[in-house]
């Protein structure tokens, strides 16, 4: 089940948005279960951060959408964001907080079936894909959208979760890369592979992930590095 919210100051919006997510549930046979707030300080106290998808107004009485979702961005939300708006104009701000794409008004179910259905698809498709690590005397199995980065240690592979744990395996970094680079994963550094969904910001020497680890970049892939990020959000933008 996906936990959705709902963030409009218009009262005809939210009950709008919430009739289309149970149509779409009724005929696609995809649990939901949906909270509809009516500012963005209201979302801001209900830990925005345990939600999968959140549908947000640009426009807002108070404080707007764009800097709400800045806000939960700063706060660690690794949700997928889709803005609802008037006008396109707000393009480039969605950007800078990882919009996966905006819904225009006025909104028909067709659109929204386009746009949020694709996107619960695919948020679907990458909790179920997982990843069976070989251990000494083990296999453990984990999901591969939790992995933040992978890192060399000792002559073994040590991949890190979003949750800050740790597993090691006896698999090479080169078996690894191989395996996780259909998931936009990428070696930043002979060390280090990192899952570009979790990356906060790139800088000349290292790559900072929305937990605020931060690992290093090498200078000889930093241009394929910031081309490959700048790809992937673009992608996940449009």
């Amino acid at each position: 089940m996906f936990h959705i919210a709902i963030c409009d100051d218009t009262t005809e919006i939210r009950l709008l948005l919430q009739q289309y997510f149970k149509k779409f549930e009724a005929e696609a046979d995809f649990p939901l279960a949906l909270d509809a707030y009516a500012s963005g300080e209201a979302l801001l106290k209900a830990d925005p951060t345990s939600y999968d998808l959140l549908i947000l107004d640009v426009q807002m009485e108070g404080m707007n959408g764009i800097e709400t979702a800045r806000r939960i961005r700063q706060a660690g939300g690794q949700m997928t964001i889709i803005f609802f708006t008037n006008y396109v104009q707000y393009a480039l701000e969605g950007y800078e907080v990882q919009a996966y794409r905006f819904l225009l008004k006025p909104l028909t179910y067709e659109q929204f079936s386009d746009v949020v259905g694709t996107a619960l698809r695919q948020m679907r498709e990458r909790k179920q894909d997982c990843l069976n690590i070989r251990q000494k005397d083990s296999v453990t199995r984990i999901v591969i959208a939790e992995i933040a980065y992978v890192e060399t240690e000792r002559g073994h592979i040590v991949l890190h979760t979003k949750g800050k744990e740790t597993i090691s395996s006896s698999m090479t970094m080169k078996e690894i890369e191989e395996t996780l680079s259909i998931h936009r994963f990428f070696r930043c550094h002979t060390a280090y592979l990192v899952n570009m969904r979790e990356i906060k910001k790139v800088t000349q020497q290292s790559v900072v992930l929305k937990e605020d680890t931060v690992i290093p970049l090498s200078k000889h892939r930093r241009k394929e590095m910031k081309e490959a990020l700048a790809l992937y959000w673009g992608e996940q933008f449009l």
